[in-house]
């Protein structure tokens, strides 16, 4: 999968792209690195903002992300590449705040996947207590 990283792109459009690839985890945005370099510890609300107003490397391009790649990786590419931090969120719930950082270590084909299959289970489970009522 690519995805294309230019100052206009929108930060949804960006997690969007992502999350189809991915349809269990969530991309995160920090802000832009305050003065002397101070990484920020807040992830952008509005995701209408545009991929210029939240990075400091103003190159374009595209990146590649495998279903392979770990957390590790990820994040290097764009915060080498593309002057980007982000982090990546397993989805646990429907709300924005129903999300629960990934560790580095992990690939994002296996995060993906165990939310999968916990969701799926926990679906299952949920309609077997139905006809048992």
């Amino acid at each position: 999968m690519e995805i294309e990283i230019n100052n206009y792109r929108k930060i949804l459009s960006v997690q969007d792209a992502f999350t189809s690839f991915f349809p269990f985890l969530h991309l995160g945005f920090y802000e832009r690195p305050g003065k002397q370099g101070q990484l920020s510890k807040r992830i952008v609300q509005n995701t209408q903002k545009t991929i210029g107003e939240c990075r400091s490397v103003y190159n374009a391009g595209l990146i590649s992300i495998s279903r392979k790649m770990n957390i590790s990786e990820l994040k290097q590419k764009f915060r080498e590449g593309y002057g980007l931090y982000i982090d990546v969120f397993k989805k646990t719930g429907n709300s924005s705040l129903d999300r629960v950082p990934v560790q580095e270590e992990n690939a994002l084909e296996n995060v993906n996947g165990e939310i999968e299959s916990l969701k799926s289970f926990h679906h299952s489970t949920e309609n077997d207590e139905r006809k048992n009522d």
